[in-house]
């Protein structure tokens, strides 16, 4: 089993272990030390990703690459936080708003594999483009339905789904016209820069949820 099958394993059960996670700490089954210990292994998971990933490329994290992933991170960090931070006391508004940030987060990563991946082959970036659409659609849907039911109007709904989807098509054309010109060190700079940003969105997601958890702990025993 070699690291390349390690890591194409993390990669795609990330986002559920993310969400039962997620739901464990808003169910409250976890307290105190708990925490820090689901906290502290999803980082050492995404570390291991980043080691399997330089590893696979034959090479060895640098003084250069780890200056690059801090900074890419505190960046990131900085940006989400900065975000989180709203100014109007409509919870619907913030909350819509929410999910605009979240969705557009999300949009640039799915723009960046598929323009990865027509870098290496058209037929590969074929094939992942159908399976994000595939995969997206249904989760659009129920974005812009969400909206909706939140009392926005449909110019509105129509502004924030653009808003939140059009970093995909960006994100893409960066990544590939970037990708014809840099040189291999380049890309693997740009690899590691990815890959902390990344990173750091899920370390701030769980994050959120503890806040959330114990912001509201005393909610948490109604349900």
């Amino acid at each position: 089993m070699n690291s390349t099958f390690i890591l194409m394993i993390l990669s795609a059960s990330a986002l559920p272990i993310l969400a039962v996670i997620a739901l464990l700490l808003r169910r409250n089954l976890f307290k105190g030390i708990w925490k820090s210990i689901f906290l502290s292994i999803g980082i050492l998971l995404l570390s291991f990703s980043i080691y399997s990933t330089f590893k696979e490329h034959g090479s060895e994290l640098t003084l250069i690459d780890l200056f690059i992933s801090l900074c890419t991170a505190g960046v990131t960090f900085f940006i989400l936080s900065h975000f989180s931070h709203t100014h109007t006391h409509n919870s619907k508004i913030d909350g819509a708003k929410g999910i605009v940030i979240s969705e557009a987060f999300h949009s640039l990563i799915d723009g960046a594999v598929i323009g990865a991946t027509y870098l290496m082959n058209p037929i590969l970036g074929y094939a992942a483009t159908v399976g994000i659409i595939m995969h997206e659609l249904p989760k659009i849907l129920g974005t812009i339905t969400l909206f909706r039911s939140l009392g926005l109007s449909i110019n509105k709904t129509i502004i924030y789904g653009i808003t939140a989807q059009i970093g995909s098509p960006v994100a893409a054309m960066f990544v590939y016209i970037l990708g014809k010109k840099i040189d291999h060190d380049q890309f693997q700079a740009l690899e590691i820069a990815s890959i902390s940003s990344l990173a750091s969105i899920v370390i701030w997601i769980i994050y959120l949820e503890i806040h959330f958890h114990i912001k509201h702990k005393h909610t948490d025993h109604d349900h």
